[in-house]
């Protein structure tokens, strides 16, 4: 019972941080690097669920992170003239 509601505070602790940071970043940071990290937020769960909560590495959520991985890096690239070249 105490185990559950330490999990309960933990991810409500972590999540308020994030949060909150987030906040604090967001003058800083363009909203294209901020987008580039947050579409990164499925597999940092992959990867904590693995780590944390010991869930096993299933083919789907491989292939799920690798499709993930990909978007992410088509999504920096802009086509411009006929030929694609990094957005920065």
């Amino acid at each position: 019972m105490l185990q559950t509601y330490l999990k309960r505070l933990l991810t409500a602790m972590f999540w308020g941080g994030t949060f909150i940071s987030g906040r604090m970043l967001a003058g800083s940071v363009t909203p294209f690097s901020a987008a580039f990290f947050r579409n990164f937020v499925p597999i940092s769960a992959i990867l904590l669920a693995h780590v944390i909560l010991g869930e096993s590495l299933t083919p789907a959520l491989l292939v799920g992170a690798m499709m993930v991985i990909a978007g992410v890096s088509l999504n920096q690239l802009t086509v411009a003239g006929g030929r694609i070249i990094h957005s920065d």
